[in-house]
């Protein structure tokens, strides 16, 4: 193992950087983000973040951003304390925890010197239960808490038994402009059997959510899962809010990161190697967050010309039948070439065999099954999907994918903004996700009241949904398995 990787994972004095407008707390020699919720957007330049690791001595800068859609990386953040989000047995239980604890144990804000003087033997009691972790030296635990009593952002609290002096337990929050972050947490295990951390948390949530109206987040996930923390938060009212996670890397550890990456499941979780373990999968976490490499583009656009060369071939003889019978059928030109808006918002000439008939005054490009303008053969050719066969054409030319969005007319996809925009970064797709999703659409338009507006208000805004989902997700073992259902789906219909 490579010896700049050991010491990047040797614990260290915590300390809060600011990089750009985003603070960072460090913690093993790298820095996390602070701040309560996912962040939009870096927190800096490279160049800042860079200079912010080497100022601070960090291995690693870590933050996230916002996501609407459910992925492996998320913060757990309580808004409202009614617990309505759990079942009812679930939240009659967590309630009657809430009354027991609150009976056993007082919740006190208190400042730095207090935490310092009485709760350092909770801190060694909550470390006891881990067997990858080991508690701080008293100094150490000192220096730590000490060193925010003078941060008006840092906020101390205790718990302690109501018949005794006896403190069980400590947090420490940190305040910014969004919320609350809770930033410390420590519980002795033999009060935690007694409701402590019930009432401990649920008194801190009053102060903030109830009184103060702060959204508090205890941060995101857990990469160790050394704890329970997590699951124990949601019977408070906490629950997830999705995000991406990005981490820079000092250059040595990028490049033992990079080295250690394929052996990451050999690591065993003991002892210093389950924190190299952790680095590790926290690197995972980070590629399943970001978009496609160049490289997985490179492979994407190599599979897609191959096989829609060896599909021109092989099935040269049957487009050419297609568009004879298509021609005669609608006593026009067989393929119906239409401009569509495709990667980075250019249009495009999209091709399909021709399948409707020219009717005076219908302009509308939303297509029910029982559309007048259908043709017997043109029903035929959009069934079994034949119509969009041309397109291996498109493919070959660059202008679509085999897997990826449907291509839409101007007003739909060059519209998109936001983090829908990331759709227009993909070429769009003879077939995908959300075409295996809708493939009844035109069905489902025919029953509808006003299929342009069940068109504009349902079915478009699921499939922005599906392709932003799939834009992080896409491989070339998922695009295999659309192009699989996609022949099977055909055949059923």
């Amino acid at each position: 193992m490579p010896t700049n990787l050991t010491a990047t994972l040797k614990a260290s004095q915590q300390t809060v950087v600011d990089v750009g407008a985003t603070s960072f707390y460090k913690y093993q020699q790298g820095l996390l983000a602070a701040n309560t919720l996912p962040q939009y957007g870096s927190p800096g330049t490279r160049k800042l973040i860079r200079a912010a690791l080497k100022q601070s001595g960090g291995k690693l800068l870590r933050w996230q951003e916002y996501s609407a859609e459910p992925s492996e990386w998320w913060t757990m953040v309580c808004r409202e304390t009614s617990l309505t989000h759990l079942k009812k047995k679930t939240r009659y239980t967590a309630l009657k925890n809430i009354k027991r604890g609150l009976e056993l144990f007082d919740v006190l804000k208190v400042d730095a010197q207090f935490v310092c003087d009485n709760a350092y033997q909770s801190h060694c009691e909550a470390y006891s239960r881990y067997a990858n972790a080991r508690a701080q030296s008293a100094e150490e635990f000192s220096q730590n808490i000490m060193q925010h009593a003078q941060n008006q952002k840092v906020e101390f609290w205790v718990c302690k038994e109501s018949a005794g002096p006896r403190i069980v337990g400590w947090c420490m929050y940190w305040l910014d402009g969004e919320g609350a972050f809770l930033h410390t947490i420590d519980v002795a295990p033999s009060a935690l059997s007694k409701n402590a951390g019930y009432a401990f948390i649920s008194s801190c949530l009053n102060e903030y959510v109830n009184q103060r109206s702060l959204p508090v987040s205890n941060g995101t996930r857990s990469v160790s899962h050394a704890t329970g923390m997590q699951d124990f938060l949601r019977k408070l009212g906490f629950q997830k809010e999705y995000g991406r996670l990005h981490v820079e890397y000092t250059l040595p550890l990028a490049l033992a990161v990079q080295a250690l990456m394929p052996l990451r499941r050999l690591i065993p979780r003991i002892g210093a190697l389950s924190l190299v373990r952790a680095v590790l999968e926290q690197e995972r976490l980070a590629r399943d967050c970001q978009p496609p490499s160049m490289l997985s583009r490179a492979v994407k656009r190599a599979f897609d010309f191959t096989c829609a060369a060896i599909g021109v071939c092989l099935l040269g003889w049957l487009m050419i039948i297609c568009w004879c019978l298509a021609r005669l059928d609608t006593k026009a030109n067989g393929f119906f070439i239409q401009s569509r808006v495709g990667r980075n918002g250019q249009t495009f000439p999209l091709l399909k065999f021709r399948s409707m008939r020219y009717v005076a005054g219908v302009t509308t490009t939303v297509t029910a099954a029982n559309d007048s303008r259908i043709t017997k053969f043109g029903s035929l050719l959009r069934a079994t999907k034949l119509d969009e066969l041309p397109q291996l054409l498109n493919v070959l030319c660059g202008h679509m994918s085999l897997v990826g969005p449907r291509p839409d007319v101007s007003g739909w996809a060059d519209e998109l903004s936001g983090e829908d925009a990331v759709i227009l970064d993909m070429r769009p797709g003879v077939t995908g996700p959300a075409s295996l999703h809708f493939r009844h659409e035109e069905q489902l338009l025919a029953e509808a009241a006003d299929a342009e507006s069940y068109n504009r208000d349902k079915i478009w805004p699921e499939k922005v949904s599906i392709n932003r989902r799939y834009y992080y997700q896409q491989s070339f073992l998922t695009d295999l398995k659309i192009l699989i259902k996609t022949v099977f789906t055909s055949r059923e219909q």
